[in-house]
């Protein structure tokens, strides 16, 4: 029997930065309890280049805390960047994601 887990996810970023999370993804789509669950962050900055200077998680019950903290160029140029975090195996249930993008030039 394969057990889903479904995730609620909560976009964050500071006000007044121009920087968006795209997308958030989970993979395998539909995690059971034998799978190791990873978070996607699809990002992109207004300035080039975007490089990463720190990333963190946590899992604290069924809240999932995912920040990323970049240093970025100053050319006026679009930059992607795309993080993962794994997340490992997880109990089923229903999962708040709560991720977080900072930046600074």
């Amino acid at each position: 029997m394969r057990n889903s887990i479904i995730l609620i996810l909560t976009f964050m970023a500071q006000l007044g930065l121009a920087q968006n999370i795209i997308q958030l993804r989970i993979v395998p789509v539909n995690p059971t309890v034998a799978d190791s669950v990873m978070l996607i962050a699809d990002l992109q900055f207004s300035s080039s280049a975007c490089l990463l200077d720190s990333k963190s998680h946590s899992v604290n019950g069924n809240s999932i805390v995912a920040s990323t903290h970049y240093c970025i160029g100053i050319a006026a140029a679009i930059c992607n960047t795309i993080d993962t975090f794994h997340l490992g195996k997880l109990n089923p249930g229903n999962y708040n994601v709560c991720a977080l993008n900072g930046k600074y030039k």
